[in-house]
This record gives structure tokens, C-alpha cells and sequence, in this order.
């Protein structure tokens, strides 16, 4: 991944490592909204399609607002010149198609959804033990008990480059700040926009701002009050953006979220499932939406959230 010196929109990189404090605080620990029952394994399970629901898929646009940084776990030397090496943090790449390409996991996605969709939508208390009796979150995204798991109703594919050539070529090297561990409690963090100018000290492997990735949301026996809880936890309702990945203390990993088509069903009593075009799949994003009624503490959580990361038009 080494060789490239400049981002697409001409910021110098890799020309120092300053020093090695931490980046300022930017964050913030989400509280919980309070923990809500979930639905009995009779109702929510697999094994057959509840007509009251829906179970299909909802075609999703990811669009980079921010550069993003989903890491692969490997360093990689990084060549500012023939005597300047660093070593870069790399990112997931994989063939699409006939190119290589950066890729979202899918399962970075779902931890980025899961992790707000547990605050203001009744999930688990993170230092509470397992239970057997799941919350609303665990029953919707999944969980894993000693004496077993529950397989979610709520997934993703990994999320593709639309155009896997111009997304390679936007693959460009960083610098930001170093990461740390908080010494605070653990809690669900959120990361608000750092202040522009702090010491950049370790150089990131990034995907470019403007970069359209395509993904499948996975839906099985989802009501429209779980279905909006997803959605909205995604952003698409443009008063946040998601962050996925990486490097959130240092300004990476805004996604724009956009509902862009889908195919579901409620029973295999119909010949075939209904196809959404992307206007039929907004008005059923905003339906959902709206059906989706969160507790006092949790419309509190929500407007917590929208004034961290609430930088949308």
C-alpha cells in the first residue's frame, strides 16, 4: 500500500510525527435508555414467516463523508521517500470483480448499528450478566448465552464499491492521531468532531471522501417498529451520520446512509416477493420510522446523539 503521498483533495501527508500525548477527548459514553423485554422465541423465531412482518432485504448506499479507515490488522510499510518509512495502519481489501478494491465488512457495520440501537432502543446494560431472558436488542441483532445463541433477524452483506476502480484509486495514506484507551468506564462511546490541527503522529491507510459502497440489509420476521429502530440507528433519517471503523478520535469513518431499493415479503402465500424502487423504499424507511416509538430516556439518548454527530444536511 506504500507509494502515495497526497489524498485526492491535495492534503500533505506523512511529513512528521509530532508528538505522542493523546489526542483530545472527543467523545462521549451514550447512556442507556433502559432495558426493554424482548419478544419470546415463539414469536421473533426463524422457522417460519410471520405474516405481520417483513423479511427480505433493503438495498443500502454508503457514501464517504469522511475518510474511512476499516482496519485489516496488519501495518504495512508506508514510503515517504527513500530514507522516510512509517508503518501504516492498512484497511480491508478484497477482488470485486476484476479489481481490487476496499470493502465495509458487514460485520463492522452491524457493531456501528448495534452499538446505538442498544442506547436508545432498550438494550442490555454492558456490565449487567448474561441473561436468559434477552432484551429487545439481543432479540432483534442476536446473542450468545453459555447454554447457547440466538442467530439475529438483523444483518448485513459487506458493503461493495459501486465503482471498484475509482474506489481503488482513492485508496490513499494519512496521517492521524495515535490511538489510545480511555481510562473512563467502559461504556458506549461516540466520537464528535476533533478539533482540526492537533499533532498527527501515525499514518492511517484510508478510503477517500466520496466513495459509494452498496450493501444488503438482511431482514428476517422484522416488525416496522424493529425495522425503524434500524433505520433510524443508521442515519437515514440525515440528522446524523453513522461512524464506522477506525480512528473516529481523529475525524475518520462518516457515512451517509441512504435507503435505495429492496425486495420483501410477509408470506410465501404470493407468487413472488415486493420489489421497491428507491422511492417506494424511502416512504417505507420513513413509515418505519415513524412507527417507532422510543421511551423518554431514549428520545433523550437520540438527541444526545444528533448533537455529537449531528453534522447532516
Amino acid at each position: 500500500m506504500g507509494g502515495f503521498l497526497r489524498s485526492q483533495d491535495g492534503d500533505q501527508v506523512m511529513n512528521r510525527f509530532g508528538t505522542r500525548e493523546p489526542p483530545p477527548k472527543t467523545y462521549k459514553i451514550l447512556p442507556n435508555a433502559g432495558r426493554e423485554q424482548g419478544e419470546p422465541l415463539a414469536t421473533r423465531g426463524h422457522e417460519k414467516i410471520d405474516t405481520q412482518r417483513r423479511s427480505g432485504w433493503l438495498l443500502l448506499r454508503l457514501t464517504t463523508f469522511d475518510r474511512l479507515h476499516v482496519g485489516s490488522g496488519v501495518s504495512n510499510p508506508g514510503y515517504v521517500n527513500d530514507r522516510d518509512v512509517r508503518l501504516s495502519r492498512d484497511i480491508v481489501m478484497q477482488w470485486v470483480r476484476d479489481q481490487e478494491a476496499p470493502i465495509i465488512p458487514g460485520s463492522s457495520l452491524k457493531g456501528a448499528l448495534r452499538n446505538i440501537a442498544e442506547a436508545i432502543g432498550g438494550g442490555c446494560d454492558l456490565d449487567e450478566p448474561p441473561r436468559a431472558d434477552v432484551c429487545a436488542i439481543c432479540a432483534l441483532f442476536g446473542h450468545l448465552l453459555e447454554s447457547g445463541g440466538y442467530l439475529g433477524r438483523v444483518g448485513f452483506d459487506d458493503a461493495l464499491p459501486v465503482q471498484p476502480k475509482e474506489a481503488f484509486e482513492k485508496v490513499v495514506m494519512v496521517e492521524g492521531a495515535m490511538p489510545f484507551q480511555p481510562r473512563e468506564k467502559k461504556g458506549r462511546r461516540i466520537y464528535g468532531r476533533a478539533p482540526r490541527g492537533g499533532d498527527a503522529q501515525i499514518p492511517y491507510v484510508v478510503v477517500d471522501r466520496g466513495v459509494m459502497f452498496e450493501t444488503r440489509l438482511h431482514l428476517t420476521n422484522v416488525s416496522m417498529a424493529e425495522l425503524g429502530l434500524v433505520l433510524l440507528a443508521c442515519g437515514t433519517d440525515k440528522t446524523f451520520r453513522l461512524r464506522v471503523g477506525g480512528g473516529k478520535f481523529t475525524n475518520l469513518g462518516g457515512i451517509d446512509v441512504e435507503v435505495a431499493g429492496g425486495l420483501l415479503r410477509k408470506n410465501y402465500r404470493t407468487p413472488k416477493p415486493e420489489a421497491l424502487d428507491a422511492g417506494a423504499a424511502v416512504a417505507l424507511a420513513a413509515e418505519a420510522r415513524e412507527t417507532t416509538k422510543l421511551s423518554p430516556r431514549g428520545e433523550e439518548t437520540l438527541r444526545m446523539l444528533r448533537a455529537t454527530l449531528g453534522d447532516a444536511s
